[in-house]
């Protein structure tokens, strides 16, 4: 039986509109929610999940994210009355619904180590609570994630206590102070999901603001600049120098030039470490990474 796709939000003139609460109060069985950051499994897991049941023969319906259509809010099992939904902003869910069995699954470490160990300061990570790890780090990821909010919400979501000030002065690091004040109402411009009225650049930058108003000691690049002009690209990289500077920093990306100052390059080859060493010395070698570099 074919799985059903469908949206239970959008934007319009007058802002964005959900049907998400509607489709699920009090209506299910069993509902398990999903808390967890951009880029941590949320849409991976229940694709799986979704897959597992399609292939029982089970009836399956995916509710894509109206501001990233790649991504899922929730896929819910017709013959179980269940749902597994995303809880995370901008449709916070929290246990509400009395008749029903709700669990939490948090993934922000979905993927967590089970060979060898991942040490921050000489401590490995499964010693180390999850909200103590979050804030230890913050990511600039290729497919930039805004809640439906101003674009001063969205900067502050780095850190919540900060000041207007503040918000404004990571903006004007992160070179996107100039645009946001063009916007219809400057910061208070209310952007829908996904940050649908702003360019590619336009919301890395915010991305990029947000990491620095965090100012957490490490931080992780995701194919920062990978779907990016190359206009908007040298604007980003300007951006990302403010961020790292004095930071630890993984970046992850398949175009090699943008790791030459890196200290260390890590080369992969099918999920196995082809070569490892800095730039000039791996260039030596004229392996993987030599080839790769003139891509």
């Amino acid at each position: 039986m074919k799985p059903v796709y469908f949206f239970l939000g959008a934007n319009s003139e007058e802002g964005f509109f959900s049907l998400y609460d509607q489709l699920l109060g009090g209506r299910l069985d069993d509902l398990m929610i999903l808390k967890g950051g951009p880029g941590c499994g949320k849409s991976t897991f229940m694709r799986r999940v979704g897959a597992a049941m399609e292939r029982a023969g089970e009836r399956v319906v995916y509710i894509n994210c109206s501001g990233d259509p790649d991504s899922l809010d929730g896929a819910i099992f017709l013959d179980r009355n269940a749902a597994i939904v995303d809880g995370t902003s901008p449709h916070v869910l929290e246990p509400t619904y009395a008749v029903a069995s709700e669990r939490y699954v948090d993934l922000t470490r979905f993927y967590d180590v089970d060979a060898g160990e991942i040490r921050v300061d000489g401590t490995d990570i499964r010693d180390i609570t999850r909200k103590s790890l979050r804030k230890s780090y913050g990511m600039v990821l290729q497919e930039t994630w805004l809640k439906t909010g101003t674009v001063l919400d969205n900067i502050r979501m780095g850190r919540p206590a900060a000041t207007d000030a503040e918000v404004e002065a990571v903006a004007k690091a992160a070179g996107c102070d100039a645009f946001i004040r063009s916007l219809e109402h400057g910061y208070d411009t209310v952007v829908g999901g996904g940050g649908a009225h702003l360019s590619g650049g336009e919301r890395q930058r915010i991305s990029i603001a947000r990491a620095l108003l965090k100012d957490a000691p490490i931080v992780l690049l995701d194919e920062a600049t990978a779907s990016l002009d190359p206009e908007n690209e040298v604007l980003i990289q300007r951006a990302i120098a403010k961020l790292v500077e004095g930071k630890a920093v993984m970046m992850i990306t398949l175009r090699l030039r943008t790791g030459v100052n890196s200290d260390q390059i890590i080369v992969l080859k099918d999920g196995k470490l082809a070569e490892l060493g800095p730039h000039e010395k791996l260039m030596k070698k004229k392996g993987l990474n030599k080839k790769s570099y003139h891509i």
